[in-house]
């Protein structure tokens, strides 16, 4: 998805912002989900399916949940990384009003150092009172796989 805005630091009416970096329970590398079906026979077979960030070194998030196949497994593991680290990286900015920041959109930041980036606004809120139109967003970094 294309971003709604480039919000530069330096050159875009930002009036505050502040930025968030979990590293626990957050910032997994890789899953592996592993099942061991004991079947109908008594049979045990160990069904495994993981799933590996291109690229990325750090913690493997290990599971144990009921799998039918390798390739359940696979997609399973890849959803449950997204999940967990969708909220690695977090921002909150407050802006002279913008329209066009809403929900489910995305924006790029730039000048915030490290944290320069694509963002999903996960909140939109504006507001109009004595001091004028502002917005108020809440981000994540957008996940690249």
């Amino acid at each position: 998805m294309k971003p709604v805005r480039t919000i530069k630091r330096t050159e875009s009416p930002v009036l505050s912002y502040s930025f968030e970096y979990q590293t626990i329970g957050a910032s997994y590398a890789a899953c592996e989900i592993a099942y061991i079906d004991t079947g109908d026979k008594g049979k045990k077979t160990t069904i495994k399916g993981s799933y590996r960030i291109p690229g990325a070194s750090g913690p493997t998030l290990k599971l144990n949940e009921r799998i039918k196949s390798v390739a359940e497994g696979i997609r399973k593991a890849r959803n449950e990384l997204r999940q967990r680290n969708k909220q690695a990286q977090i921002a909150r900015l407050e802006m002279i009003g913008d329209y066009a920041l809403a929900q489910g959109c995305t924006v790029q930041l730039q000048g915030f150092g490290q944290f320069d980036d694509k963002y999903f606004i996960e909140v939109a809120t504006h507001t109009v009172d004595g001091s004028g139109y502002r917005t108020q967003i809440e981000l994540r970094k957008v996940l690249g796989y």
